[in-house]
């Protein structure tokens, strides 16, 4: 399938914004615009559609780097369509 033609830009923005809201910005921090969140999508062989992103943010006292990434599941129930966080990485790195 490709994912370019199937998702719009708007598709991609809102599976971005999803994985943000996970992210519990710590003190001194904020999202790097100027490097655009890396996204992927793939579909596993009961034909589930996911989106591996991956958001950037910045401490601004130590400008110390921090990628996270995030793994969606798309929903399309025919009338409403949207993106949910799977967990399935160590919770111990979760938040950091």
């Amino acid at each position: 399938m490709n994912f370019d033609v199937f998702f719009s830009d708007k598709d991609r923005h809102e599976a971005i914004d999803t994985a943000k809201q996970m992210v519990f910005l710590p003190e001194n921090c904020y999202f790097l615009e100027n490097l655009s969140p890396t996204i992927n999508f793939y579909q596993n062989k009961d034909n589930e559609i996911f989106a591996k992103v991956v958001v950037s943010y910045q401490n601004c006292v130590t400008e110390l780097v921090t990628d996270k990434p995030f793994t969606l599941k798309f929903h399309d129930n025919g009338v409403h369509q949207f993106w949910e966080y799977i967990d399935n990485g160590p919770k111990d790195k979760w938040l950091m």
